[in-house]
């Protein structure tokens, strides 16, 4: 045997090992693919479902921190300062209850935490007007992300102001850098968008290929067969990303019409189409999405219109070298795609919002109050808690149309709106129900609580003068309230209000009654 022969006999081995290397690592990454694939769907209705736990959370920990606020607003030494413009008595209690603050006279505040993504707020009526406002802040903590998990254990948790990260699921030490990996699927639930940006984000453990070195084994015996495939197989799979990418974003823009949930899925779409190892999505310097990492060898910036009249950006980072043109018309593709979704929410938001809103007053109308009376009040048997309905009719409301004229009743009827909304607190409803009947959807609230604030509204109402061009007018309004389980069961609810309204017409009008079992 020659020389020549010999190096021919160990390059042929060397050459299939280098070919069962090469093919090995692209059947791994084709399985991984196909794995990821199938499990894509199964991750984003984990993080969904933890989103929506987290969600539920928080408003259940909003719903609280209204009670506590109203309780505050309520309290005679509260009402006391403001009356008496005491700041230091406002900030000794603020000091003593870190979630409590206030706002002044003058618009300054003491004690409200302004990195708190959630603000609930209830006014604060002296004899000329609004003294104030008592503000309860609510933010998600390590607790609240633990029970948002209880949906599913895969999913991790990160609640973050700006950059820095205040609050995470399984638990970290707070206060680090934002740094969320490449993860498959990443979902966002945007707290709070102006600056600093508060963001709860939730993702899912980069999966794995069970039993991958199986492929590898495989691979290698298959070597001979495909490593002339290679750049088929390179091209291939790139244009399965890039398919893969489009079904995510053509399915989920058309079964959601919330903008938020919406732009967590284009940014998805848009860095698994183009191969990127992260983007953001922002508007005017504030982010609006992120994901992955945001260094790369280049930037690619589409822009995207998220909101009418506004363009924002799509940025996108190269993992090395360049973007190619088929990555760069993914992205455009992807960017309209998305603004023809997020019109298609807005339209929808704002036909829903019209049918369930009375056009004259801006109030909820009748069909809103029925349907969310029914959410309250399974929501109150399942939790225990108290519900109360008020229910408020204009005094003599007839006579102001058949002396003015419609056109001043409708005035007369938009200042009560307007005065009502500024007497409650932000998880009230407050309702036109039709003419000149008003409702206000109370949760966790008593027959006390109820009655205090349907006294406030009354006489607010009472002090308020309509300048018109024909007249000055003053109007009174009769008020009636029942509370479940307090005094009616919870199918009697309305019921047993409404018959505490006509009490009140009846005893003389100008006055707030409550169930006979309250009085």
């Amino acid at each position: 045997m020659t020389r020549r022969d010999l190096r021919a006999l160990l390059d042929r081995p060397l050459a299939a090992a280098a070919v069962a290397a090469i093919v090995a690592g692209l059947i791994v990454g084709a399985a991984e693919a196909i794995y990821d694939h199938a499990q894509a769907k199964s991750a984003r209705n984990d993080v969904s479902r933890v989103l929506d736990r987290a969600s539920t959370l928080l408003a259940a920990k909003q719903r609280r921190a209204a009670v506590v606020a109203d309780e505050v607003s309520a309290l005679g030494s509260i009402q006391a300062a403001y009356a008496s413009r005491d700041e230091a008595r406002l900030a000794r209690f603020a000091k003593t209850h870190p979630a409590v603050g206030f706002v002044l006279w003058d618009g300054r505040t003491i004690g409200v935490s302004h990195k708190a993504p959630i603000q609930v707020g209830v006014k604060v009526i002296g004899g000329h007007g609004q003294l104030g406002s008592v503000i309860a802040s609510v933010a998600p903590n390590d607790a609240l992300l633990a029970g948002a998990r209880s949906a599913s254990g895969r999913v991790r948790l990160v609640y973050a102001v700006g950059d820095q990260v205040e609050a995470s699921s399984p638990s970290k030490s707070t206060g680090s850098q934002l740094a969320l990996p490449s993860h498959r699927t990443v979902g966002q639930l945007s707290l709070r968008a102006s600056p600093p940006a508060a963001f709860l984000f939730a993702y899912t453990k980069a999966s794995r290929v069970p039993l991958a070195f199986l492929w590898i084994l495989l691979a290698a015996l298959l070597a001979a067969l495909a490593g002339f495939r290679f750049p088929l197989l390179r091209r291939t799979g790139r244009r399965a990303n890039v398919r893969d990418a489009l079904a995510i974003v053509g399915e989920t823009l058309a079964a959601t019409h919330n903008p938020n949930a919406l732009l967590p899925v284009i940014l998805e779409a848009a860095t698994e189409a183009t191969g990127a190892v992260g983007g953001t999505i922002s508007t005017r310097g504030v982010t609006r999405a992120k994901r992955g990492s945001s260094g790369g060898a280049e930037r690619l910036e589409v822009p995207i219109r998220i909101e009418e009249g506004v363009t924002s950006t799509l940025e996108l980072y190269a993992a090395e070298g360049v973007f190619d043109g088929e990555s760069r018309d993914a992205a455009q593709w992807i960017a309209r795609q998305g603004e023809i979704a997020l019109e298609n929410a807005r339209l929808h938001s704002l036909v829903k919002q019209q049918a369930v809103t009375d056009e004259l007053t801006g109030l909820a109308n009748r069909r809103r109050f029925v349907a969310q009376l029914e959410a309250e009040v399974a929501r109150a048997e399942r939790s225990g808690t108290p519900l109360s309905v008020v229910l408020a009719d204009l005094d003599d409301f007839k006579r102001v149309n058949d002396t003015w004229g419609h056109d001043v009743g409708d005035t007369v009827l938009r200042r009560v709106a307007t005065v009502m909304q500024a007497a409650t607190r932000d998880v009230d409803l407050t309702v036109r129900l039709g003419g000149e009947e008003f409702a206000i959807l109370l949760p966790e609230t008593d027959t006390a609580g109820a009655r205090r604030l349907a006294e406030r509204v009354r006489e607010a109402i009472e002090a308020s003068t309509i300048e018109t061009s024909k007249a000055a007018i003053r109007i009174t309004a009769s008020f009636g309230i029942a509370c479940f389980p307090e005094t009616a069961e919870s199918a009697q609810l309305l019921l047993e209000a409404d018959r505490r309204l006509y009490d009140a017409k009846r005893a003389g009008k100008n006055r707030v009654v409550t169930s006979v079992a309250a009085e």
